[in-house]
């Protein structure tokens, strides 16, 4: 394999299996990716549940390798959420979301983060 900063070509694949039944949700992903000097891979898995129709609650974990010939560039870290679907249409939604991320890496212990996020969808028939 060649070093950095040579030509790049970029191959990727992934899959991802999606469960919802309109109360509990189940989502697992896994990524792998390749160019002419790294080859990377990861993997996360979500769940949750609605409690009402417009409140879920959910937890991910997931776990990224920027290059698989070196187990120390692994990332790990988990996350939980609480949404809140404030306005629904096919058209257009909106939602306010928190979430609190925790690493499990010990050079990124101080790293977790809290995060709240307004979040719009638009959707128009074509």
């Amino acid at each position: 394999m060649s070093s950095p900063g040579s030509s790049w070509v970029a191959k990727s694949c992934g899959n991802r299996v999606w469960y919802d039944n309109g109360k509990w949700f189940f989502r697992t992903e896994d990524i792998y990716g390749l160019t002419d000097w790294l080859r990377s891979n990861g993997v996360a898995a979500l769940g949750g549940c609605w409690f009402r129709s417009n409140i879920a609650l959910s937890a991910r974990y997931d776990r990224f390798r920027t290059d698989l010939s070196d187990p120390t560039t692994a990332i790990t870290r988990a996350q939980v959420c609480f949404s809140h679907m404030l306005s629904s249409s096919r058209d257009f939604s909106y939602r306010v979301q928190y979430g609190h991320t925790f690493y499990a890496d010990a050079s990124l212990a101080d790293a977790d983060q809290v995060s709240v996020c307004l979040i719009l969808r638009f959707g128009a028939k074509l």
